[in-house]
C-alpha cells in the first residue's frame, strides 16, 4: 500500500497510509473507532474505491483486478443471521471454493466438533467468532483478513486460545499473510502504522 487516501465527501477517513506485508507475516492495524482501519481493509479487499494512492493485495490491484482476488482472500464475517447449522455452513463455503481444505478438519482445529449440528444462531459469542475464522480459512486463502478476533470471548478466552498451531506445516506451507484491524488507543488518533509479527 502506497499513500492510500479515502474520503467520504469532505471528511478524510484515511490519509497517506503506506505499509507492506510479507508472505507469512501477521500484520495488525491499530487505532480507535473511526480512525480508518476498516476503510483501509475494505480498499485492500476491493470493497471500496480509493481516492488516492495505490495498493496491491496478493499481487493484484483490488480496484482494477477484483476477479483475481476472489479466491485468494479469506474474510472473517462480523455477524451473520445464517439459518443453517455449523457443519452445513462450513460445507457450503468449502463447496464454493476450488481446492478448499477439508471442512471437518477445521471443525476440529477450531474446537467446533461438538457444535457440528448446532444452528449457527444458537452459538455463544466465542463459538461464533471461531466459526467465522474457520469460514475465512476454508478456501485456503493466500491472505486472511481478521477483525476483532477475540471479541465475544474476553481476554484469553477460547477464541483467543484455540486454533491451528502456527507451527503446523499445513499453515506454514502457504506462508499466509494476515491483516487484522483492531481497535485501541485514544480518541482522535489516526491509523498510521501497524504492529507486525513473523518468525
Amino acid at each position: 500500500m502506497d499513500q492510500l487516501t479515502k474520503r467520504y465527501g469532505s471528511p478524510v477517513a484515511v490519509h497517506d497510509v503506506s505499509f507492506s506485508v510479507e508472505r507469512g507475516e501477521i500484520f495488525a492495524l491499530l487505532g480507535p473507532d473511526g480512525s480508518g482501519k476498516t476503510s483501509v481493509v475494505e480498499c485492500l479487499q476491493g470493497l471500496r474505491v480509493r481516492d488516492g494512492g495505490g495498493c496491491a493485495c496478493s499481487g493484484a490491484d483490488p480496484q482494477r483486478e477484483p476477479a483475481k482476488l476472489r479466491h485468494r482472500l479469506g474474510r472473517q464475517l462480523q455477524d451473520s443471521a445464517c439459518p443453517i447449522r455449523v457443519g452445513e455452513a462450513l460445507e457450503l463455503f468449502a463447496s464454493l471454493a476450488p481446492g478448499s481444505v477439508d471442512w471437518r478438519l477445521l471443525l476440529d482445529q477450531w474446537g467446533l466438533t461438538a457444535q457440528r449440528r448446532t444452528p449457527c444462531a444458537s452459538l455463544s459469542g466465542g463459538q461464533r467468532q471461531r466459526l467465522f475464522v474457520a469460514l475465512a480459512l476454508v478456501s485456503e486463502p493466500e491472505v486472511v483478513f481478521l477483525e476483532e478476533l477475540t471479541q465475544g470471548s474476553g481476554p484469553g478466552g477460547p477464541a483467543a486460545r484455540r486454533g491451528p498451531d502456527p507451527g503446523d506445516p499445513r499453515t506454514r506451507e502457504h506462508g499466509r499473510a494476515g491483516r487484522r484491524p483492531t481497535g485501541c488507543g485514544s480518541d482522535g488518533a489516526q491509523t498510521r502504522a501497524g504492529a507486525r509479527s513473523r518468525d
